[in-house]
């Protein structure tokens, strides 16, 4: 099961444009509420795979090995984690709204036991639209402790990071992944800033014993629009 926290966005102008784009964007923020995270009674441990889809202007993407179909995810959404069989696999990624048009097509080798994201970042207006591919081996940290993870998916920015109470993520360069950090559990007030210092906005996690929580940062640079979204993940 997925809990997901509500959505923040800072650092907007106030011109209408940018508040039209802003309403549109939390609009897409506001639908990522379906799906979740896998799991039920413990950790599961399957070869599994899901979206993160971070780029603010592209279509919905859908990604399937061969000719099964396997998800689909507009901005701003995370797919369950869906099981994939282990070894060697030819992944392709189109856009939902016109089948054949091909994204990105990514050989992967799905190792036991871990977890895939295939991370959509960029903007199409700038031609940089692409997808990362994020492996996430399955680890079940201590009681008391929970994973926490940092995705950025903005545009023409420096590094981001996230600080904690005794804890630092990241920084993370663009289209990356900090890789799941072990931090202390419960609430955790935590400030998502650029490396320079520079404060995007400060959000407060819910960080459950031994579960994960991954944070995307996105938006669009040039535009100054600025998004930070939660996604927990308790299986």
């Amino acid at each position: 099961m997925r809990r997901e926290a509500p959505l923040r966005c800072v650092h907007l102008p106030i011109n209408t444009v940018m508040l039209c784009l802003c309403l549109v964007a939390a609009a897409a923020f506001a639908g990522a509420c379906s799906g979740g995270g896998g799991g039920g009674a413990g950790r599961t441990r399957e070869t599994a795979l899901r979206i993160v889809h971070g780029s603010i202007d592209a279509a919905p993407v859908t990604v399937r090995i061969g000719d099964v179909f396997l998800q689909k995810a507009a901005y701003a959404e995370v797919t369950s984690y869906v099981p994939v069989v282990p070894g060697p696999a030819v992944v392709t990624v189109e856009r939902a709204n016109a089948p054949g048009d091909i994204v990105a097509q990514l050989n992967i080798d799905f190792r036991p036991e871990t977890e895939y994201s295939l991370f959509v970042v960029g903007e199409t207006r700038h031609n940089d639209f692409g997808v990362t591919v994020i492996e996430e081996p399955v680890v079940r940290p201590a009681s008391g402790i929970a994973r926490l993870q940092l995705l950025n998916a903005l545009p023409d920015s420096a590094a981001v990071k996230l600080q904690g109470t005794g804890f630092t993520v990241g920084p993370t360069g663009f289209s990356a992944s900090s890789g799941f950090v072990e931090v202390p559990g419960g609430v955790q007030p935590v400030t998502v800033a650029y490396d320079n210092g520079r404060v995007i906005g400060q959000i407060e996690l819910q960080l459950e014993d031994r579960g994960e929580a991954t944070v995307v940062v996105s938006g669009s640079g040039d535009l100054r629009l600025n998004f930070t979204r939660v996604y927990y993940d308790l299986d």
